[in-house]
């Protein structure tokens, strides 16, 4: 998402945000779901608290360190 403040402000109110894996093909579907929660619109959608995001911010982490096993 390019452009002057305003624009963005606009698109991000309108569009909502693009999915990071839209830039990043390569990052896993957890990445995209955590930002999506995280940047919510609705705070019924959104993480209740910043533990929230840390908690499956570490799973993610936790993910790949099971795959590597």
């Amino acid at each position: 998402m390019a452009g002057d403040y305003d624009t963005v402000r606009q698109a991000v109110l309108t569009e909502g945000l693009p999915a990071p894996s839209e830039r990043v093909p390569r990052l896993p579907d957890a990445v995209d779901s955590i930002v999506e929660k995280a940047t919510a619109r609705r705070k019924l959608g959104r993480y209740e608290t910043a533990a929230g995001v840390r908690r499956d911010c570490w799973r993610l982490l936790r993910s790949f360190s099971d795959e590597e096993s």
